[in-house]
């Protein structure tokens, strides 16, 4: 995180500056630009973030900028489903959310961590003399997961279930991810689904960093472990907006940000304080996948698609 000192600097040229050329003439027709964040986002808890965010933003976009601050996602969605804000920054989940409510919205770009992940896949573990591939896996294999509320241990496996992409596995719910590995070193599940952060030119995925490397210690300790199937990219979260912004101001935004890492670095650091490797542009069918497993999970019959979800070959090899 950069000093508040920068963002003081930051502050004060701009305010030396003429108005930056990316600010279109929007502004003639579109005079307040509503944006939304969690209360627990940085931003909404510290004064000086949110007084820049403002700033930088009014300056840049030549519009007047408001923020409201939601306790929930369900509120934020909601609010940017109805239009009541314009500009959000969801998780992917919350992103597929809204646009399967009213298709009202357009994602912008979405972050890229300092280590270049865009994302992260969904991973079967288990260990390497058990065959938990596809129909031929033997029945009630115990396979864990953390909890329903997961994308990764719950959303996206059940997606590959439901889709006869995966064997017929006794699922056990294990609370946290925590628990989960405890109990699979101690053989009371023959495997379990967790992630691993992908970047977009990622071929192989290393089993060392499995759920970034947060349980390396733990997992190391067992030999052998085979990752027998992953999921389809599921993208971080996006910056969006509503569709009624005009289609300049819209432009302007996505510039703003795909810049944001070279051009304004501390204003990245407010506004994602956990994502520091800049933005790339987002393309329209990038939450498409968890769109299906959200319908999916909420019991929607959905045609089979193309998802990448087939069986992989061990990479342990």
């Amino acid at each position: 995180m950069k000093p508040i000192l920068q963002f003081l600097s930051m502050l004060i040229l701009l305010a030396l500056m003429p108005m930056s050329a990316i600010a279109s003439q929007t502004s003639e027709t579109f005079e307040t630009l509503r944006v939304g964040v969690l209360q627990s986002h940085p931003m909404a808890k510290r004064k000086d973030y949110k007084n820049a965010f403002i700033f930088n933003y009014s300056n840049l976009l030549g519009v007047n900028v408001i923020v409201s601050e939601f306790k929930s996602l369900g509120s934020l969605i909601d609010a940017h489903a109805s239009g009541r804000i314009h500009y959000a920054m969801h998780t992917a989940r919350s992103f597929a959310t809204t646009d399967s409510i009213c298709n009202c919205v357009q994602a912008l770009a979405r972050p890229v961590s300092q280590s270049g992940a865009v994302g992260f896949r969904s991973v079967l573990v288990s260990k390497k003399d058990l065959d938990v591939r596809g129909n031929t896996a033997k029945a009630n294999l115990k396979i864990g997961y953390s909890r329903k509320e997961s994308v990764s241990g719950w959303l996206m496996p059940n997606m590959a279930l439901s889709l006869g992409q995966l064997g017929n596995f006794d699922m056990n719910e294990m609370g946290d991810v925590a628990g989960m590995i405890s109990a699979f070193r101690r053989d009371e599940l023959h495997g379990f689904f967790g992630w691993v952060p992908v970047s977009s030119t990622d071929v192989d995925i290393d089993p060392s960093i499995l759920f970034d490397g947060n349980f390396g210690s733990e997992l190391n300790t067992t030999p052998d472990l085979d990752l027998s199937w992953w999921s389809n990219i599921v993208y971080f979260g996006p910056h969006a907006i509503h569709k009624d912004v005009p289609q300049e101001l819209r432009q302007d935004l996505t510039d703003l940000l795909l810049n944001m890492d070279s051009q304004q670095p501390g204003l990245l650091d407010i506004i994602e304080p956990y994502f520091s490797g800049g933005f790339t542009k987002s393309n329209q069918t990038d939450y498409d996948a968890i769109s299906k497993a959200l319908s999916i999970n909420a019991g929607i019959a959905v045609p089979e698609i193309e998802l990448e979800l087939s069986l992989r070959p061990s990479i342990l090899k």
